[in-house]
């Protein structure tokens, strides 16, 4: 499925696309992706020792105290809230890739200026499907490409590297034509040019 996810992902209308990530992306991004082996043993091990827990629930807030940090918990299907110390937390929700306008100031300034714009769903950058981005009004860019995870809007599936690989060589071959094209553009109207009376 994984292979296929980007030729179910593109016929897909808008509205099904939503209801797609909003009831099967938390399975989709659990079971997904691969673990190293070497992590994997470290976690069993912490595991059958007492010394590590797998939790379902949500976060509400957070406090620095002399002992650690508190943070709040709702455990799944739950009601009832938990404060909790730890030394450390690592927070692994993956990236925040429908921020990305707001937190990464290149990106700000492509937006701002009217070249770029969100995709539909939040989840990257508009772009069309030979990576090209959208801008504010919809029309697509000769000169702006989008590699990788924020074009995931419109191609689903872009986080494990052989849908990277796959995806950067399709950009990269959009590219090379893109340019094919115009080198042959300008050879025709030089030689136009060149041979034309008093040229």
């Amino acid at each position: 499925m994984r292979l296929q996810g980007t030729e179910i992902w593109r016929p897909l209308p808008l509205q099904e696309r939503a209801k797609l990530l909003h009831h099967l992306r938390p399975f989709w991004d659990t079971y997904r992706f691969r673990i190293a082996p070497q992590i994997d043993d470290v976690i069993k091990r912490r595991i059958a020792e007492g010394t590590f827990a797998i939790r379902a629930g949500s976060i509400r807030a957070s406090a620095t105290q002399e002992t650690g940090i508190a943070v709040d918990l709702r455990p799944r299907r739950s009601q009832t809230w938990e404060r909790q110390i730890f030394d450390t937390i690592v927070i692994a929700t993956g990236p925040a890739h429908g921020t990305v306008f707001e937190t990464n100031p290149l990106l700000r300034q492509i937006s701002d200026s009217g070249l770029a714009r969100s995709d539909p769903l939040g989840l990257g950058i508009d772009v069309d499907l030979q990576g090209r981005a959208k801008d504010r009004d919809g029309h697509v860019s000769e000169a702006l490409y989008v590699a990788g995870p924020l074009a995931r809007g419109t191609f689903g599936e872009l986080m494990g590297a052989p849908d990277l690989a796959r995806h950067a060589r399709n950009i990269a071959q959009c590219i090379k034509r893109q340019f094919e094209a115009t080198s042959s553009a300008s050879r025709i109207e030089s030689a136009a040019h060149n041979g034309s009376p008093g040229g």
